[in-house]
Formats: C-alpha cells, structure tokens, sequence
C-alpha cells in the first residue's frame, strides 16, 4: 500500500525521491539532482506524468526550502533529512 496524503511528500514518488539524497555529498550533487527531477517535468509539454509531477513538486518544495526550511516541518516524515 502506498502513502499518500496533502503534503508535498506524502506520496510513495516524492517519498522515494528523498532516497536520491543519500549518496550525495556537494552542493552541486544536490543541485544535479532538483535540475533533473525539475527538467523531466518541463519537458512533458503534452501533460505531466503524475509520478513525474509528485517528484518535480518535491524538487521545487526542496529549493524553496533551501531558504525556508521550516515550509518542510508537515513533511518531516518523508522530506530528505539535512
């Protein structure tokens, strides 16, 4: 059964997206890997895949949080951990 709920992590895609986190050790590492999440979704110019647009959220949450991470405090179940 998956995990799905209102937060921006509350779902299985974005939650698994967090994982990629786990062997990254720079800035540019991190960086590499919102620019891809995000790019995927700005290449679907016919319409999102929903696991594309749960993941491309994700990225978008983690940037704006980069400055404001308490936006993630709802999330601290499934956002990647600093």
């Amino acid at each position: 059964m998956g995990a799905w709920d209102v937060s921006v992590f509350g779902n299985d895609d974005a939650a698994d997206f967090g994982y990629e986190f786990d062997d990254v050790n720079t800035v540019a590492e991190v960086a590499s890997v919102l620019e891809e999440a995000l790019d995927t979704v700005l290449r679907s110019a016919a319409g999102v895949d929903g696991s594309d647009g749960a993941t491309g959220l994700a990225a978008a949450a983690l940037v704006v949080a980069w400055e404001t991470p308490e936006m993630l405090e709802e999330d601290e179940d499934y956002a990647p951990q600093p």
